[in-house]
C-alpha cells in the first residue's frame, strides 16, 4: 500500500475529530450549557522517527491517543550486509566491495543480478600501484598571504 494512504488516513482522522468537536458545541449550544470543549492535541512526544524510513504522528484525546505512521521510501544506510537480515526499500549495504540499495523489501543476498538489489556504487582496484609522484606529479609550493 503506497505510503500517501497513511497520510490521508491521518488527515481524515483530524478532520473526523475536528468535526465531531464542532458537533459537540452545536448540541451544547442549544441545550445553553457551559462547557469545555475537548482537546484534540499532539500526544507526547508528537513525531516519532525512527531513524530510517518511518515517521508516527501521535495525536491525544483526553485519555484516547493514536498513531498513525509514514513509511517512506528515503534512502538509508543500513550497514554492512548480514546474512538473515531482512531490508526495507530504499536500504544502502555494502557486500563484496559493492554499494547497493534495496528495490523492494528483501531478505536477499545483494548481487549485481539479483532484482530485489541494485548497484549504486562498485569497487575500485586495490591501489596498491599507487605512485604520488606518478599520478600527482611534484608537490606544489604552498602559497602564504
Amino acid at each position: 500500500m503506497p505510503a500517501h494512504s497513511d497520510l490521508t488516513q491521518a488527515i481524515e482522522l483530524a478532520i473526523r475529530l475536528a468535526t465531531k468537536a464542532c458537533e459537540d458545541v452545536r448540541v451544547l449550544a442549544r441545550e445553553g450549557l457551559r462547557f469545555s470543549p475537548p482537546a484534540v492535541a499532539f500526544a507526547n512526544p508528537p513525531v516519532i522517527f525512527d531513524g530510517k524510513q518511518t515517521i508516527t504522528f501521535r495525536f491525544k484525546m483526553g485519555e484516547q491517543v493514536e498513531e498513525h505512521s509514514i513509511k517512506t521510501n528515503i534512502p538509508y544506510d543500513a550497514g554492512v550486509y548480514r546474512d538473515g537480515e531482512t531490508y526495507p526499500k530504499g536500504a544502502l549495504t555494502t557486500f563484496g566491495g559493492r554499494g547497493f540499495i534495496a528495490e523492494r523489501d528483501t531478505s536477499e543476498k545483494p548481487d549485481i543480478t539479483n532484482k530485489d538489489w541494485r548497484i549504486w556504487s562498485n569497487k575500485g582496484r586495490d591501489g596498491r600501484d599507487f605512485d604520488p609522484a606518478r599520478h600527482l606529479g611534484p608537490p606544489q609550493p604552498v602559497k602564504l598571504r
